[in-house]
């Protein structure tokens, strides 16, 4: 791909083969065709590699990456941001579904607030947001802390300015909640676009990183 794309959609995987066609699937058919579509793959066991392969066959936007060492969740999302070309970084996980109107949506809105570094799906029903609406830096991390998590959303349900990713150094590594950290860090510096709750499919399984914590969690106080 010569032309530099809007948006770097950012697909990290391990062992996804039951989750990660759909996902894939999900991307290609957004409304918003701007886009890269990086894979990065830890050292699968099961067939997602070769999964993500066969689209890559078939459309020039994706590009595949195949660690030499398990990297884990959360070195592996930066690496995958090293990699793309794109103005926005759009994380989307390889078991979750992206609405076809979602890229656009959230496209629209960071462009028509430039200041914003991060686009967020805001997860409080105080707000129960209709339409995009910008918060400035303080005011965000006040809600966020004094309102019940209001920056609490996964990586696919954020939109975010390469430029200020690089300036904050990305992702460090704090367990489970390390992508929260980094929505904290941007809000800190800049302003944030808070979107309805509803613009993606977040699939809970037995097989991810939060249903494991969490069952860990429940044994450890039962």
């Amino acid at each position: 791909m010569n032309q530099t794309p809007l948006v770097s959609v950012l697909m990290t995987s391990y062992n996804r083969e039951k989750y990660i066609s759909q996902a894939i699937e999900s991307i290609l058919e957004q409304t918003f065709s701007d886009f890269e579509l990086i894979i990065v793959d830890d050292c699968s066991v099961d067939n997602t590699l070769k999964i993500a392969k066969e689209f890559a066959k078939k459309d020039k936007r994706i590009r595949i990456y195949n660690n030499t060492q398990n990297l884990g969740q959360f070195h592996n999302r930066n690496l995958a941001a090293s990699y793309a070309k794109g103005l926005y970084l759009k994380y989307a996980d390889s078991d979750d579904i992206i609405y076809k109107d979602t890229i656009a949506f959230m496209v629209e809105s960071m462009l028509n607030y430039p200041e914003a570094a991060l686009g967020i799906c805001i997860n409080n029903e105080k707000y129960n947001l209709k339409q995009p609406l910008l918060f400035d830096s303080k005011v965000a991390i006040k809600n966020h802390f004094l309102l019940g998590g209001f920056l609490f959303c996964g990586p696919s349900g954020t939109i975010i300015k390469k430029s200020a990713f690089k300036e904050v150094n990305g992702f460090e590594e704090y367990g489970m909640p390390s992508d929260n950290h980094l929505s904290l860090k941007l809000a800190s510096k800049y302003p944030v676009v808070g979107f309805e709750n509803n613009l993606f499919f977040w699939r809970q399984h037995e097989e991810q990183v939060f249903f494991q914590n969490k069952k860990n969690y429940y044994n450890i106080v039962n």
